[in-house]
């Protein structure tokens, strides 16, 4: 028998416990439900006032749950539309670059005699030379990674390698 089996069980044999315990209680409670009858309806009274109360409570709490919701969407909203805005601006004062032309027809570069791993490198040194030249005329990492079309972990490897 592992520990799960015997943690198991005790915990049967305590859910049987608890089963017996609440029987011998509502026995027990059913000869003083009599006695306390008269007692109850005044009982039932105050109960149904609290009830009543704090349902208005919460439903006060959710009007203004509401209204701080519906302000902060309004704000969200705000927010969006300014970011939009400047991005359009942005768009119309610094056009973005063009991509690095790529080798025109591969007659030309004579490619059947260049393997595919010297392209690629061909256009790591065209890119590493373009964040280099980007970082000197002071764009930020995200900026040159924006317009390149590459990720920001490219950008910040080639600078730092050649810091």
């Amino acid at each position: 028998m592992t520990s799960f089996d015997g943690l198991l069980v005790m915990l049967i044999f305590i859910g049987g416990l608890l089963f017996i315990i609440s029987f011998v209680i509502i026995r027990n409670g059913i000869n003083h439900i009599d006695e306390n009858a008269e007692h109850n309806e005044d009982d039932e009274d105050f109960v149904y006032e609290e009830v009543k109360n704090k349902i208005l409570e919460l439903n006060e709490y959710g009007e203004y749950l509401k209204t701080e919701l519906d302000g902060k969407h309004k704000e969200l909203l705000f927010l969006y539309q300014m970011i939009n805005e400047k991005e359009k601006e942005i768009r119309r004062t610094d056009p973005i670059p063009e991509r690095p032309q790529e080798p025109e027809s591969l007659q030309d570069m004579n490619l059947n005699a260049v393997s595919q791993k010297e392209v690629e490198a061909y256009k790591d040194i065209h890119y590493n030379k373009k964040i280099l030249d980007m970082s000197l005329a002071g764009y930020s990492n995200q900026e040159i990674a924006k317009r390149l079309n590459i990720g920001t972990g490219q950008v910040e490897l080639v600078l730092n390698l050649f810091k």
